[in-house]
């Protein structure tokens, strides 16, 4: 019998310190070998196994700044469909990532942000995307990269927005102000759910200081001077997503 074990890239597997699902595929896959099973490990190269490992993905992404998690998660798991004999093929918006992650198969589409397809309500143009994205799926001179043969040019004069709560204290940052004016919401989903994405670089109470980090950031200091290294700056990011993503869910009422 041979057995495929997927494990996550956000950290090594097994992990040096912190990551609970790769300590779990880690114990099962070594549970499998020592049962005279094979099985193939898919998870950083920096991995360690008794069995064979799959690895793609350099290192994982809080441990280096320098892979973009998403990018490296479909190259990560296009590389467990290649290995099996499925050919793979995704789109590119931001075609410097699909160069630096070298996926096989990538169309890119110089498209506005949000728009992976194109012209919203436009069948036959999307229709064409679709039909050159599923066309690289027989090229075997992989990794390729191809850029679609139209572009659209975001002409769009309004900002996207959502409805937010009235300002908490106008004398704050205005950053500082909604991520503060926005913990009600998110409270409310925590408390409905029992679940919270906040917690790589501390709970929710510390959201504002890593909100004032960035700020200060952004205004000029170096990040090397934020307080943060850069494994934890890329971390307090996914912190502060998270958080604006369970405030988004209660809000929505879901």
């Amino acid at each position: 019998m041979r057995v495929a074990m997927i494990a996550p890239i956000a950290w090594r597997t097994p992990p040096r310190h912190y990551g609970p699902w790769e300590q779990v595929t880690s114990r099962l896959t070594e549970a499998l070998v020592s049962r005279g099973v094979d099985v193939t490990l898919f998870a950083t190269q920096d991995s360690t196994t008794g069995g064979q490992l799959a690895g793609i993905v350099p290192a994982p992404y809080n441990e280096d700044p320098s892979i973009d998690a998403k990018v490296w998660e479909y190259r990560h798991l296009a590389h467990v469909f290649e290995q099996a004999g499925l050919a793979t093929v995704g789109l590119s918006i931001m075609r410097g990532q699909a160069e630096r992650a070298r996926p096989p198969r990538m169309l890119h589409c110089d498209f506005p942000l949000g728009r992976p397809l194109g012209r919203p309500g436009d069948a036959a143009f999307q229709h064409r995307v679709l039909a050159a994205a599923l066309g690289l799926l027989a090229r075997t001179d992989v990794p390729v990269l191809v850029d679609f043969d139209a572009s659209i040019i975001d002409d769009g004069d309004q900002p996207l927005a959502c409805t937010l709560p009235p300002f908490h204290d106008p004398n704050l940052h205005p950053a500082v102000d909604e991520a503060l004016g926005l913990r009600a919401a998110y409270e409310r989903n925590r408390i409905r759910s029992g679940l919270t994405n906040v917690g790589r670089v501390g709970d929710a109470d510390r959201i504002r200081s890593l909100v004032e980090t960035f700020v200060r950031i952004a205004e000029g200091t170096p990040w090397e001077e934020a307080g943060l290294d850069a494994v934890q700056i890329g971390q307090a990011g996914l912190d502060i997503a998270a958080h604006y993503y369970n405030q988004s869910v209660a809000r929505r009422g879901g």
